[in-house]
């Protein structure tokens, strides 16, 4: 299904079970949850990665409300875009744009979690598979 993460990121979601839920049925695991006043988040790995993602909620939803629904910065890669595209469809994973051929030469397909934020699957060998790791770490 999904073969890695490229970087640490964070979605900010309106509820923290359901996002866990749909994290999980893609195969994520809960690394850590953490609260601090105002803010919870857990963070999400695949058991073979060490990066993450930091799944964010706050108290006051409706203020943070423009941060849900856009993009959420986060690629998925695989090797094969349309095995991984079609097992997705399979669960119940909703896509805003099917895999395409970009003019590069690579595929590449947006799909949508449960708050509609936008995630993006890469063929690997897409530019971004060789970005590299450049982040800092969640605090």
């Amino acid at each position: 299904m999904i073969d890695k993460i490229d970087y640490v990121s964070a979605v900010f979601v309106s509820d923290l079970d359901r996002a866990v839920d749909f994290y999980e049925a893609l195969g994520f695991m809960v690394q850590e949850k953490r609260e601090k006043p105002g803010v919870s988040w857990v963070e999400v790995a695949l058991a073979d990665d060490s990066n993450s993602i930091a799944l964010i909620t706050f108290e006051d939803t409706d203020t943070f409300r423009d941060r849900m629904g856009g993009y959420a910065c986060v690629a998925f890669v695989t090797d094969d875009i349309q095995r991984s595209y079609q097992q997705l469809r399979e669960m119940g994973v909703q896509f805003q744009r099917e895999p395409e051929s970009r003019p590069w030469g690579d595929s590449d397909a947006v799909f949508l979690d449960q708050d509609d934020n936008k995630l993006l699957l890469v063929e690997r060998g897409s530019p971004l598979t060789i970005l590299g790791r450049h982040h800092r770490p969640i605090d």
